[in-house]
């Protein structure tokens, strides 16, 4: 069956949307979906039923075990990466300002303020060094084991 051959009719609402009246209008030719042309679908690519599932996924080999346990040192990294992160910052902008104001630390302690930004700051650039190279690890047998991950 030939897709252009076949164009089905545009419904054509008239009046206010009070009204439930429409009719069909023959003279619109055009249709809402995109037609392929005919024979660029072959017997062979037409799909019947339901989507086909993936193949099973295939086992992982001893290198890509020995990559899985680095990408998976590398996550432990990242997550001390970020927890440095957040208590230097949060100290250096929230916790060391209050408690200076509130005179529970003595103005000596504001010194501290720039080195803890610049920790904290070090600490997310690094995660994110770190992060591409997790990912870097672990494309490979990723792909392997799914052929379609991007998706």
């Amino acid at each position: 069956m030939c897709l252009d051959t076949q164009i089905p009719q545009m419904i054509v609402f008239t009046g206010r949307l009070v009204r439930v009246e429409f009719h069909f209008d023959p003279n619109v030719t055009h249709t809402p979906v995109p037609t392929l042309p005919c024979g660029d679908q072959r017997p062979g690519e037409r799909q019947d039923g339901p989507p086909k599932p993936m193949p099973d996924p295939a086992p992982l080999l001893q290198g890509d075990w020995s990559d899985n346990g680095a990408a998976l040192k590398l996550l432990w990294i990242n997550l001390l990466l970020m927890t440095t992160a957040a208590i230097s910052l949060g100290f250096a902008h929230a916790i060391i300002p209050s408690a200076v104001e509130t005179g529970t630390f003595s103005r000596r302690v504001s010194r501290f303020r720039p080195f803890l930004y610049a920790i904290g700051v070090i600490a997310i650039i690094l995660t994110i060094v770190n992060f591409f190279f997790i990912t870097d690890l672990t494309r490979g047998w990723i792909e392997d084991i799914y052929p379609r991950w991007y998706l």
